[in-house]
């Protein structure tokens, strides 16, 4: 998608192709989606404020699903 005035980014790309990749694979989905409520609510737990939680959540999940999508990447030029 181009917008007029905007800068296409490379990480607005891999976040974009990393939410269509994995929808179809749930297990995973599933997986990283509760290891990354699970870091939330010891967050909240702690006694650092978390200003935002679903922007902390989401961060996390989309940082996650790209950390995935590189070593998956990364894995496919090695071999």
């Amino acid at each position: 998608m181009n917008f007029p005035g905007f800068k296409v980014n490379r990480r607005i790309l891999a976040d974009e192709h990393c939410s269509n990749y994995y929808e179809k694979e749930t297990d995973l989905l599933l997986s990283l989606s509760l290891d990354t409520f699970r870091q939330l609510v010891r967050k909240l737990k702690s006694k650092v404020e978390v200003k935002h939680p679903i922007a902390y959540f989401t961060g996390n999940l989309n940082k996650k699903f790209q950390e995935r999508y590189f070593e998956e990447l990364y894995e496919m030029q090695v071999c």
